[in-house]
């Protein structure tokens, strides 16, 4: 009997042991890895004379980088400037300023590290070596909240001028213009997301051939993945790539098609949904006549949005622990480190909606689903996945209502309808501590 009891105490232990450990990890990850997210993007793109470029910038920041003050109507409002300014040998040559104000209703969304406020600008040079200031600054409580300085220099002289590739959303078609958006992941690609590159080319001679060639990239080697030519339809006459400066469109880019011109966009489509979140090269190849030019750009096909469990395997494994069997669970979490990534990956593998992409939309949703419940349902008893509304949260997602009943003498309860699913779930505050336990689960008609 008491070599029993010693066992179930152990195994008590134990437990709590991996629950603090889980816990104490998944912060650990979020202070390191969740951190206000900026991007900045600059890109040169050729003008018609050889003496002169454009460079394209584009600056985006999350709300809960912004610095909101409460406003005398009860909502929250932050007037930020974004500023790019040119220098050449430390004296400045061009500067542009634009003004975002935002508004929003609640202290939870000036916390929001999905939503964004951008701004993208142009800006003529004569071509040479600058070194490029970008700066965010909140107007209202007067502090600078980002500064990055970088150095731009133009290509070598050619007759066919190249743009650097830039990262956007398939194209918008109305009338004969083309609209594109940015990606804005600081020039990089996004992880499960469909997205294209385009170049701007100038020739005076009509094209012969445009190919690309993509590879994966390691610190070691290069793989050659593919090489294509882009077809005919994708190498359009156009006017110019102009930049949309009003924060109000829902656009970046834009450009006009034409018959005839010596300006061309070549939109190159290397099917980004197929690409594995890991670092590549786009390498884009022209010709006219005899003249040749090329344009290269390294990228991350980066996860922006990635779950903070899935930094750590180990970590992702214990946070299964509801739909896995305790059985199932262990032997997952058996084996050395390779091991168990690959029978996670395995796992999740077998139940990915769309298999012929590698972004996988359950896995991503179930561990974003864990992170909305480690933020949003806390105690001071519990974490926020071990609290049984984080644990229905994790299990069937966002309800499709939720309801606050204050019975007399009688804990406050919380009512998720799950419309879909025909459950409703009913919570209670016994302790008056925010832990809402389940007190009901009930199927709807």
């Amino acid at each position: 009997m008491k070599s029993l009891l010693l066992r179930l105490s152990l195994c008590s232990v134990l437990c709590m042991y991996a629950e603090v450990w889980a816990q104490d990890r998944y912060v650990e990850i979020v202070q390191r890895y969740g951190r206000p997210q900026f991007y900045l993007e600059t890109a040169l793109a050729p003008m018609a004379s050889p003496d002169s470029m454009r460079l394209i910038a584009h600056m985006k920041i999350s709300y809960d980088n912004a610095f909101f003050a409460k406003r005398q109507d009860g909502k929250f409002g932050a007037e930020l400037s974004f500023t790019v300014e040119v220098l050449s040998r430390q004296v400045s040559v061009a500067r542009k300023v634009q003004r975002r104000v935002i508004v929003v209703d609640s202290f939870a969304a000036t916390k929001d590290r999905s939503r964004f406020v951008e701004a993208a600008f142009d800006v003529p040079l004569k071509a040479g070596e600058y070194e490029v200031l970008s700066e965010i600054y909140n107007d209202e409580i007067q502090k600078q909240i980002r500064l990055d300085r970088r150095r731009i220099a133009p290509k070598p002289k050619k007759t066919i001028m190249m743009s650097d590739v830039m990262m956007v959303s398939r194209a918008a078609l109305q009338g004969n213009e083309l609209y594109f958006k940015l990606l804005g992941a600081a020039g990089n690609g996004v992880f499960g997301r469909d997205y294209v590159g385009i170049v701007e080319i100038i020739a005076p001679q009509p094209i012969d051939a445009l190919t690309w060639e993509l590879y994966e990239k390691t610190t070691q080697s290069e793989k050659l993945l593919e090489k294509k030519e882009v077809p005919k339809e994708n190498i359009i006459a156009v006017k110019s790539i102009d930049v949309n400066e009003n924060s109000e469109q829902n656009y970046t880019l834009s450009v006009q098609r034409l018959e005839r011109s010596v300006r061309y966009l070549a939109i190159i489509d290397f099917q980004a949904e197929r690409l594995a979140n890991m670092r590549f090269k786009l390498k884009v190849s022209t010709q006219s006549g005899k003249e040749t030019s090329e344009t290269i750009k390294e990228f991350e096909n980066a996860w922006i949005d990635i779950p903070f469990a899935l930094y750590d395997i180990t970590l992702a494994i214990r946070l299964m622990e509801y739909i896995l069997p305790a059985e199932a669970l262990s032997e997952m979490q058996s084996g050395s480190a390779e091991e168990q990534r690959r029978k996670f990956l395995d796992y999740w593998k077998k139940r990915d909606p769309t298999p012929e992409t590698e972004y996988n939309e359950l896995m991503a949703e179930y561990f974003r689903r864990v992170d909305y419940a480690f933020f949003n349902f806390y105690t001071p008893r519990e974490f926020g996945w071990r609290t049984d509304r984080g644990k229905t949260y994790i299990l069937y997602g966002e309800p499709s209502s939720i309801t606050r009943e204050f019975p007399v003498n009688r804990p406050t309860q919380e009512i998720w309808t799950y419309n879909e699913i025909k459950k409703r779930f009913i919570f209670a505050d016994r302790t008056n501590t925010g832990n809402y336990e389940r007190i009901a689960e009930e199927n709807l008609p």
